[in-house]
Parts: C-alpha cells; sequence; structure tokens
C-alpha cells in the first residue's frame, strides 16, 4: 500500500500548468486527491459562530484565535484561477483539497502562498462484528415521575444497560443528579436512523438535539451512530440509560459504510469545524483511519505521531478552542495492524479503550504507544456486550471501542456539567486521575476504567480553571432530580454554619433539610414528597444566601 506522507514534498523548479493543462492532466492516471497547506491567512474573514461557541471559547480555549478565521480566498481564487477545482477548505488545517497529478503537485509546491501537500487519505469505522445479540422489543418512552420511594428501582429504569453504567460508576453520579444537563455534546459516525427511536424521544421532544448534518452520498442502512449516540445520549425507561442523558446533541453523518472513499476523512474535519462553530463542549467519535481499501492511500504506524493524520490534526485544533474530542481507539489489538490509529493518536484527544464488565482488557482494543512513544490509549470503559438502540424500536448487544467511547463522552458531560469551566485537559486529567491505574499506566488500558462518580467529585473541587468555582456572596446551589427515586435534589457547596429551608409559594416553610457546616464537598439534600407545586429554597451560610425556585411534578 501507498503511504501517506508524513511531509510536505520540498520539491522545486516545476513550471506552473497552465489553466487547460490542469484540467486535462487532472485526467491523468496518476490524478488524486490532496491537501493544500497555506501558509497564512491573508484577508481572510472571521467564521460566524454561536454565542454559545463564542462563550465557550472565552471559557475554555487555551490559544488559536487564527483558527476562528477562514482559509484565504485570495488563495483560493488563485488555485481556480489555475484550473483547479477547490472541492472544500479547512480553517482548523488552513488548507484546501484539489485533485492533482503528481507533476501538478510539484507545481503547486513552487507558489509562495503554499506550505505544502499531503495526499488525501480516508479510513475505515473503528467497530467489531463479533458477537452481536438479536434484537429485542422496544420498552416503553422515557418519562419523568416521583414514584413512591419504596417503587423505585434502578433495574426498571436502566435495565441490561445498568451493567455498562455500572462498569464506570456512573450509576452514582447520576443519581446525584449529573447527566449533562447544560452540556451539548456532538456525535460523528454513520446514519443515525433520523433519531426516530425511542430511546431519543425525550431529546427530540425537548429541542434538544439542536442540528444534524449529512455529509455522504448516497443513502446508507448502516446503524452505527444510532447504535453509539443511545449509549451515550440515550433515554428509554427500563431499556437504556445513557450517562450524558439530559445534554444536547448535535450529529453528522460523515461515515458512509458502503465503501471506502477519499473524501470521508475531509468530511470529518467539516464536521467538526461545523460543531465547534456550533458551540459543542465535546465530541464523541467512533471512527478511526488507519489502512484502506485497495487503491487507497493509506497510513503507517509511523504516521501514528500525533501531527501526521488531518483528522488527529483537526481534532487537537477543536482542543484549542475548548471543544475536547472522545475517539475510539480501535479494534486492531489482535490483528497484524495493533496498535491505536487517527485520530485517538492526537495529543489532545481523549482516546478510549475497551474492557468487559468485569474490568478485563477486550482482546480487540487497540494498544499504543503513539509512535513518537506518549502512552495511548488514556482511559476505557466498558466495550464488551454494550446495549444499544437497534432497528426502528429494539434493542441489541454488541462490542468495540466504538461503544465504550461514547460512554466515556457521556461521562464527559457530566463533568463540565458539574464545572463548566474545565478546559479539554482538564476533563481528560480528571478522568486519568481517578481512573483504576492512575498510579500505573501502561499501553493496554492508559490509565485505566474510568470512575464516574469519582470524576464528577473531582471535578467539584478541580481550581487548574476555575478560580470561580463559588460565589464569594453566599453558597452555591444547584437543583435536580435524582435519575433513578425520582426525588428533587439540592446539591449545595458553602462556608461554616449554613442552614437550608425550603418555602411555599405563601412564604411559610415546609421543609427543613439542613442545620450544620458546609464545606468544600458538595452536601447532597433531598427534599421531602411535596404536593404538585413551586417551591422556594433559602440556603445561607457564612458569606451570605441563596435562593431559587423548585417545581414538584
Amino acid at each position: 500500500m501507498i503511504r501517506l506522507l508524513a511531509v510536505v514534498l520540498t520539491l522545486t523548479g516545476w513550471l506552473l500548468p497552465t489553466a487547460a493543462a490542469a484540467q486535462t492532466a487532472a485526467s491523468h492516471a496518476d490524478a488524486h486527491r490532496a491537501w493544500v497547506f497555506f501558509r497564512d491567512r491573508a484577508g481572510a474573514e472571521r467564521v460566524p459562530a454561536t454565542p454559545e461557541a463564542e462563550a465557550r471559547r472565552a471559557r475554555r480555549a487555551t490559544s488559536g484565535d487564527s483558527l476562528d478565521y477562514g482559509v484565504s480566498m485570495r488563495y483560493v481564487q488563485a488555485l481556480e484561477q489555475r484550473g483547479f477545482a477547490v472541492e472544500t477548505t479547512s480553517r482548523f488545517l488552513n488548507a484546501a483539497v484539489v485533485t492533482v497529478t503528481d507533476d501538478e503537485a510539484r507545481g503547486l509546491q513552487t507558489l509562495p502562498f503554499v506550505r505544502g501537500l499531503r495526499p488525501v487519505a480516508s479510513g475505515r469505522t473503528a467497530r467489531l462484528t463479533h458477537t452481536f445479540e438479536a434484537p429485542e422489543a422496544a420498552g416503553p418512552l422515557a418519562t419523568f415521575v416521583d414514584p413512591a420511594p419504596e417503587a423505585a428501582s434502578l433495574l426498571a429504569d436502566c435495565g441490561t444497560s445498568c451493567t455498562q453504567l455500572t462498569t464506570v460508576n456512573a450509576v452514582a453520579a447520576l443519581d446525584r443528579g449529573y447527566n449533562g444537563t447544560g452540556v451539548t455534546l456532538g456525535i460523528i459516525d454513520t446514519e443515525f436512523g433520523s433519531f426516530a427511536h425511542t430511546a431519543f424521544a425525550d431529546l427530540v421532544a425537548s429541542g434538544r438535539l439542536k442540528g444534524y448534518q449529512n455529509y455522504t452520498i448516497g443513502s446508507q442502512t448502516d446503524r452505527h451512530g444510532q447504535a453509539c449516540a443511545s449509549q451515550m445520549i440515550g433515554y428509554a425507561a427500563g431499556n437504556l440509560i445513557g450517562p450524558g442523558y439530559g445534554a444536547s446533541l448535535y450529529a453528522a453523518t460523515t461515515e458512509y459504510n458502503d465503501s471506502e472513499t477519499n473524501r470521508e476523512e475531509s468530511d470529518f474535519v467539516t464536521a467538526l469545524e461545523w460543531m465547534e462553530a456550533q458551540g459543542v463542549d465535546a465530541v464523541s467519535v467512533s471512527l478511526g483511519y488507519t489502512t484502506f481499501d485497495t487503491g487507497q492511500r493509506s497510513y503507517t504506524y509511523a504516521d501514528m505521531n500525533g501531527d501526521t493524520g488531518v483528522t488527529t490534526r483537526a481534532a487537537d485544533a477543536a482542543a484549542e478552542r475548548g471543544m475536547l474530542v472522545v475517539a475510539a481507539a480501535g479494534n486492531e489489538g489482535a490483528l497484524a495492524w495493533h496498535y491505536i490509529g487517527t485520530p485517538a493518536d492526537g495529543d489532545s484527544v481523549l482516546a478510549v479503550g475497551a474492557v468487559s464488565s468485569s474490568k478485563v482488557k477486550a482482546s480487540f482494543s487497540s494498544f499504543g504507544p503513539t509512535a513518537d512513544g506518549r502512552t495511548k490509549p488514556d482511559v476505557a470503559a466498558q466495550g464488551v456486550s454494550n446495549r444499544y438502540a437497534s432497528g426502528a424500536t429494539g434493542y441489541s448487544s454488541g462490542s468495540g471501542t466504538s461503544y465504550a467511547t461514547p460512554i466515556v463522552s457521556g461521562v464527559v458531560a457530566m463533568l463540565l456539567q458539574a464545572n463548566p469551566n474545565l478546559r479539554p485537559m482538564d476533563v481528560r486529567e480528571i478522568l486519568r486521575e481517578t481512573a483504576n491505574q492512575a498510579t500505573a499506566p501502561d499501553n493496554s488500558l492508559g490509565w485505566g476504567v474510568i470512575d464516574a462518580d469519582a470524576a464528577v467529585t473531582r471535578a467539584l473541587t478541580f481550581v487548574a480553571n476555575d478560580p470561580d468555582a463559588r460565589p464569594a456572596d453566599g453558597p452555591a446551589v444547584r437543583v435536580a432530580r435524582s435519575t433513578f427515586t425520582g426525588e428533587m435534589l439540592l446539591f449545595v457547596r458553602g462556608t461554616g454554619a449554613a442552614r437550608a429551608v425550603v418555602y411555599d409559594v405563601l412564604g411559610r416553610p415546609v421543609a427543613d433539610l439542613f442545620d450544620g457546616t458546609l464545606g468544600a464537598a458538595e452536601e447532597r439534600l433531598a427534599l421531602p414528597r411535596l404536593a404538585p407545586g413551586v417551591y422556594v429554597y433559602r440556603v445561607a451560610d457564612d458569606t451570605g444566601a441563596a435562593s431559587g425556585t423548585v417545581v414538584v411534578r
């Protein structure tokens, strides 16, 4: 197979082709699609972004202001004037995709605004086709109710999916009210079945499905995207709960499963840039790019250095602007390739390996290190016999790092709900340091199986980028409903002697929730069973008071 160029072409001295020659040469046998990287962004305009994107950048970006600008249209026009049809451009890569012959590539390299060229590569979805159980019947729609405490049942809520939640200790965090509320997730994959499955009913009905783009050509029946999304953000009582089921979602189809063309990597980059501009906080990617079909341009392990793959470079750029990419390590652990793929090799990417429910490494889960010696994957989650939404209404089970990844992505949403100031590398650090082999990371499972509840607790007190974690003039109060008992909960952090009281709308006290001492650790206060209506809470500590409303239905 042909190795993807790891460095830009450096040949000089070739004459530029005329427009007619370029168009004719494009039909030659050696014509191929290539990224043309520009030296700067002369005259480039800022790409429109939503207020949510601007707020996320202000809160979490580390650098890369230039990444908010598109490519120079002067340079695009210069390529077009020479007869090259510009297929797409990338602001993250400051590049354009054109079709060229080898001779044309040498000629383009001589242009003063061209930094270099690289052939476009494409990849395969990171999935496993070993054991898939038969689809099951659909369960009831997700609904929030106020059940009597004795009727509450964890198994009645999450069904078989409790196993994959328990493996990463997400049940405890969900019961504390952390489900990704207020966070926006993204997912890039194959098709999602138009999100018509009952597992997405609440996501759609509540308006939290914010946008969807399909970058592929032609229809496909593959629903790998649906399977992954359901494990991350789905909710169907009695059948399936994703750890980030309270989050909002943007989705994109870039993978066309029926063929492996050169277009898929560029579509991936386009989708990632779109999501960043919409304000997405973290993106789940169960795709990997390594070796390809006959006639395609492939990577080698030496290219897994964090700087070669265009999807890797785009994912690292996204992290600079405050958007974390969570990527499957790959399913090549027992195959000849053996190692992780792109974009999992990125130094700012959270790469995910797979384990069984007993936390034993799955044989298929790809190994590290990266070609430049960094430990990978970063963390792991259950990726063996995971439950997911299948077909129009059913459920199935399957395996792969593809399925471990959305579990971790849902937990990332929990952390960002707990502490919205966390930057991408803060999230990675917290997940690593609370995982089950944090003191002895290796190239099988990295820092180990994540612990969602421990990570949430750590996020609440993480101050590297959280100088205002709690206002100075009163306690911090968060209201949530228990996932499994239906209780209304107040989560409170404060300083010193404190008291928490709930009042009805007439100002009459109906519940004394707390009378004691508050500290850095979050206090969980459960409201008693109250008649439906609107109530007011007031929490006072040594620094002041905080109040708000609670709606009981």
